[in-house]
């Protein structure tokens, strides 16, 4: 049986005894060219605004493309388990670095428009460690637990697989537990804004990102509450949302796919652009947004002495 007959087939023993599902070519395909094409404008825009970090997204984009690209050739050839365990690992990891991305903007914008240059008594530099930092913990966690699963499938070690379910669960509670913090963060930021009247809260670049952070951040959230359901039924193939591949594509792929395009289209970079990446305290030059908003000057002399352009 092809898996191009239905966009949904069932396990076949004869085809892999890794693979919980007959993969379709057809919609691994399609979502491998979403995810390459993102790879390719996310690249792009980093290297025309200039922003370094940016790289964190581009590895999360790449990531998912070869992912879905290892699930086609897994479709042509179910008996190769590197297929299976590779796009396993990159796609369940894959959204961590988007999340890790999310994190370095957002206290971005802190070290931006936060006069004091911190929140919660922290400073910024330190934030952008310390969520780094929690990020590469979930990393850790989800990546062997998807490990210990994926070496696991097809086999009677049910040890291995339930070690490595738990490990995967508490990773995915994890990454929840810190994007919760972070937008409370976020949230204190824009109170104390308005509060003090200070800040860069009233400018639509600005706005029109930190939307993009929370609805990024939201379905980053869909995806790893459907990973908990998921994996929290088990991860034997007789589970239908391990056995039915659509689940993960709808799921997990789609609402990824949503969110990078939101970051293309509302570029961080082009927000950011003017400020150093290297985060010595200066600044390369007129900020774009100090330089094109109307309210420019009394923005200007609520940044951090540090950080304002010569407006003069």
């Amino acid at each position: 049986m092809s898996a191009d007959d239905h966009f949904h087939i069932g396990r076949d023993a004869e085809f892999g005894a890794f693979w919980p599902f007959h993969p379709s070519s057809e919609v691994n395909l399609c979502v491998a060219i979403f995810f390459g094409l993102t790879t390719l404008m996310h690249t792009i825009q980093a290297f025309v605004y200039k922003q370094a970090f940016c790289w964190v997204v581009v590895m999360g984009c790449a990531w998912e493309s070869v992912a879905f690209v290892l699930r086609f050739l897994g479709s042509m050839n179910g008996n190769i388990p590197a297929y299976y365990i590779a796009s396993s690992i990159l796609f369940n990891l894959a959204p961590l670095w988007v999340n890790a991305f999310v994190y370095m903007v957002g206290v971005r914008l802190i070290w931006l428009g936060q006069p004091e240059q911190t929140v919660w008594c922290i400073a910024g530099k330190k934030l952008a460690k310390v969520f780094v930092a929690l990020d590469i913990i979930c990393f850790l966690a989800q990546g062997g637990g998807t490990s210990l699963m994926s070496q696991a499938s097809g086999s009677a070690d049910d040890s291995k697989i339930k070690l490595g379910q738990g490990i995967y669960i508490f990773g995915c509670v994890a990454q929840l537990c810190f994007m919760a913090i972070f937008a409370v963060l976020l949230l204190t930021l824009r109170r104390n804004g308005k509060r003090s009247g200070q800040g860069w809260g009233h400018t639509r670049p600005i706005l029109l990102l930190e939307l993009v952070i929370y609805i990024v951040m939201i379905l980053i959230s869909i995806r790893v509450i459907f990973r908990l359901i998921e994996f929290g039924g088990g991860v034997s193939h007789d589970n239908p949302l391990t056995s039915n591949e659509l689940y993960a594509v709808g799921f997990d792929a789609v609402p990824m796919i949503v969110a990078l395009y939101l970051l293309n289209f509302v570029p961080p970079g082009r927000v950011l652009r003017g400020l150093e990446t290297g985060w010595s305290g200066k600044i390369l030059g007129d900020h774009e947004l100090l330089v094109n908003d109307t309210h420019s000057r009394s923005l200007s002399s609520t940044l951090h002495p540090a950080w304002r352009p010569n407006m003069e």
